[in-house]
């Protein structure tokens, strides 16, 4: 069993420190994962017991009836301990602890933490935190952070963090506006136990996950962690966000982690011996999480771009060489039917600048256009330059989502260009696997990483 399917598939909880007091942290939590909608078994511990949220409560957690899978704290400092202990000897063998201020020493100069992570080892207890917000399944409707989300969408993106990034408002920001389902989110915070190795061998054999995000601050064991990495890599690609690079960030890293931040060039040395792709942002994140998810890998660098506006091709094919692509050189069968749907002077190549069209209207050229320079054999993935905008003469982005189908060998990205309303419907063609940029140069980056991910599997 891996020894993290009780923190993310449990089939019962027990929330250690329940309060109903409005605002507080556990409070908070308990409303989580009764909006979430979790279906298992829900036990509640308060020293003065009586009623809290329809449940009743128990007075102590040794007299919760086994089997319970989980078990969340939220207890002052010095009874995590004993808590601790007594999970093992009621068989709880997956502990999250929200406790924070551990590092108080209690006897002959041995921190609460030292003494909770000994306890554990003997009470064979796994510990994620502390000072965790927890975990998030879709797929078990469970999320026991406090931020509450509105609709957790199922989906292929699963994180992990050493902060509460990706289980609190940045959690929400994914999955109520960018369209994007999540399968599982985890906050490792202190990561006494449970760490980002942990996270990579889960994730990497959890078929729900498609693709893995990362935001970490340091790692203990950089052997095992690129060993991890690499496995894990061979099977779905893993993005990395990593803090630290500044003086200014590794100063916030150790006041609020305690970590030591190692050299930058071993991390980019790491990542690159593990095949991670390292991102900046929690945009780019999104961005290529979406390409992987709804697109197949750029098998080539040789990239065909069509585009309404000569300006934006240009642009284009500057990026695409910035960011270690090429022009495709179109085959004159291809040019042929390219130039039968522009005006008699207007000679065609790549980037394919398509208007004003002549014997069709807009959305036709356009689905001809990609079509034309998809079934090329010169072209390895497609970037579309397309009008997102009110006017009906200029709504081709919906007709050229089932022609993206068409070609499930070849990437084919998107660039929206337009008015607000415009962009907005793009966006929404996601459902359809339509994968929309605002920016040409998101757009480019995306097919990057597609076709730096097949690389890697290349080399292997």
């Amino acid at each position: 069993m891996n020894s993290l399917r009780g923190f993310l598939e449990p089939d019962s909880i027990v929330i250690v420190g329940a309060s109903q007091r409005p605002g507080s942290i556990s409070a908070l939590t308990v409303e989580s994962l009764l909006s979430a909608g979790f279906e298992g078994r829900i036990c509640l511990v308060n020293p003065k017991g009586g009623e809290l949220f329809g449940f009743n409560a128990y007075t102590s957690l040794s007299e919760v009836e086994p089997p319970v899978d989980l078990a969340v704290f939220f207890l002052p400092p010095s009874a995590v301990v004993d808590a601790v202990a007594t999970c093992g000897q009621m068989g709880i063998g997956s502990v999250i602890v929200v406790t924070d201020g551990l590092d108080r020493v209690i006897e002959e100069e041995t921190t609460i933490m030292a003494k909770m992570i000994e306890t554990a080892k003997k009470a064979r207890v796994r510990i994620i935190g502390p000072d965790s917000m927890g975990v998030v399944n879709t797929r078990k409707r469970l999320s026991t952070g406090f931020v509450p989300i509105d609709d957790l969408t199922v989906g292929g993106l699963s994180l992990f963090s050493q902060t509460g990034l990706f289980t609190g408002a940045g959690l929400a920001w994914i999955v109520t506006t960018q369209g994007l389902g999540i399968s599982k989110s985890i906050d490792l915070a202190k990561k006494c136990d449970v760490d980002e190795i942990d996270c990579l061998e889960y994730l990497g054999e959890d078929r729900d996950t498609k693709i893995i995000a990362m935001h970490i601050e340091e790692i203990a064991d950089g052997k095992r962690f690129i060993e991890a990495a690499r496995k894990t890599a061979t099977k779905k690609p893993i993005l990395a966000i990593k803090a630290g690079k500044t003086e200014a960030s590794a100063r916030a890293i150790a006041s609020h982690t305690g970590s030591i931040v190692g050299r930058e060039e071993a991390y980019v040395a790491a990542f690159t011996q593990s095949g991670i792709l390292r991102i900046q942002s929690f945009e780019e994140l999104v961005d290529l999480a979406k390409a992987f998810i709804h697109l197949p890998l750029l098998k080539g660098k040789k990239i065909a771009i069509v585009t309404y506006s000569g300006g934006w091709g240009a642009l284009a094919a500057d990026l695409c060489e910035e960011f270690g692509l090429s022009i495709a050189k179109l085959s004159e069968t291809t040019l042929e039917k390219l130039n039968d749907l522009v005006p008699a002077w207007r000679q065609i190549s790549n980037p394919v600048d398509i208007w004003p069209p002549t014997k069709f209207d807009t959305s036709q050229t356009y689905l001809k256009a990609v079509r034309a320079v998809a079934l090329d054999s010169a072209t390895d993935g497609l970037l579309v330059i397309a009008p997102a905008v009110s006017s009906p003469f200029l709504d081709v982005l919906p007709s050229l989502a089932d022609e993206v189908h068409r070609h499930d060998q070849k990437p084919i990205v998107i660039c929206a260009v337009g008015d607000r309303d415009g962009v907005a419907k793009a966006s929404s063609l996601l459902s359809r696997h339509l994968v929309v940029y605002r920016t040409v140069k998101r757009a480019v980056r995306a097919l990057s990483a597609l076709n730096r991910y097949h690389s890697f599997l290349q080399s292997l």
